[in-house]
């Protein structure tokens, strides 16, 4: 059990940066969620961490065996929240949203998640439309968050509905464009009017998209402290 414990810690826990590449590797092991035992998880930092790459399961029965981890407030640079904490319940309705889980989204806002922008955001964000409205049945009308996801996840149907709601920031709906290294929607937004090219190259830099980040610069991003620290040459 232990070097269950060791092995998770070495690859889920470590680094934030390492994500994406965690939330890959836990669905294809996720036996070996099921095999931990809270009372081997040692600190709070790995409470959150498990919690975390739980969520991206998205496994409602997992989320009743460690529902009890004490990491009532997580501390996660999520979309519009950075710097911004907030609870499990909150996190864990914005991924099921991501990821499509009715069954998911219910049970989180059973516990208390209420959300609605967030949600709509993360429905945006994975491209999934029923979710997206189930949100905006719940209550959100934040529609510039919906416009800056659904650039990000590529879907125009999505953008399209968040104009139609009123979406109107380009320049948002062109930061999760290339954040997400989504040309069509990045011309897209500059048809509508974005200008901002440094707000471009932000997103393009954070979601690691060179394509996106040169085009940004072709067009008059100045900001070059972020190619830089992003993209050493």
């Amino acid at each position: 059990m232990k070097l269950v414990h060791d092995i998770w810690w070495t690859f889920f826990c470590q680094e934030p940066k390492l994500s994406l590449k965690c939330q890959g590797v836990c669905r294809m092991w996720k036996e070996w969620v099921d095999m931990l035992n809270l009372k081997q998880i040692y600190s709070r930092q790995e409470k959150k961490w498990i919690w975390k790459h739980v969520c991206w399961l998205g496994n409602v029965k997992l989320f009743h065996k460690w529902e009890d981890l004490d990491v009532s407030h997580l501390n996660i640079k999520n979309w519009y929240y950075y710097h911004t904490t907030f609870s499990k319940w909150t996190y864990g309705l914005i991924k099921a949203c991501y990821s499509g889980k009715r069954e998911l989204a219910d049970y989180m806002i059973e516990k208390g998640a209420d959300d609605w922008d967030g949600g709509l955001e993360g429905a945006c964000y994975g491209g999934n439309r029923e979710l997206a409205n189930y949100m905006i049945k719940k209550g959100a009308d934040n529609w510039n968050y919906g416009l800056e996801g659904a650039c990000y996840g590529g879907n125009r149907e999505l953008a399209n509905l968040m104009i139609e709601k009123g979406a109107h920031n380009w320049n948002w709906g062109l930061f999760g464009a290339c954040q997400g290294g989504k040309r069509e929607l990045a011309d897209y937004m500059i048809e509508k009017g974005a200008t901002n090219w440094n707000y471009g190259l932000n997103g393009a830099c954070e979601g690691g998209k060179r394509e996106l980040a040169d085009y940004m610069i072709e067009k008059g991003a100045t900001n070059g402290y972020l190619i830089a620290q992003y993209f050493p040459s």
